[in-house]
């Protein structure tokens, strides 16, 4: 799928998607959902590291960047999801 095309289905302008698949911009949570569903991905797994990434601290930060660019009541929620998903990450673990 193009850039163009993502952005068309999600509803935003196309210049957005490559910084924000670069990490450079930070979506909210209803571009998330939109993500979601389009992508067929359940959002949790937009948090997850990139198979890439050196720096164990990396996704740390990504994640304290993310939480600071929203209000409380969307920090909550996405506090959630990631308790939510390390509860299942370490359940599969065991």
């Amino acid at each position: 799928m193009t850039q163009q095309c993502l952005a068309e289905r999600i509803g935003v302008n196309a210049s957005y998607i490559g910084p924000l698949e670069k990490g450079l911009k930070t979506p909210s949570i209803a571009v998330l959902q939109k993500l979601s569903e389009v992508l067929e991905q359940p959002i949790f797994s937009f948090f997850l590291e990139d198979a890439n990434e050196n720096n164990s601290d990396a996704g740390a930060k990504r994640l304290a960047a993310l939480l600071a660019t929203h209000p409380p009541d969307e920090r909550q929620f996405i506090l959630s999801m990631t308790e939510e998903l390390s509860e299942m990450l370490r359940q599969r673990r065991n």
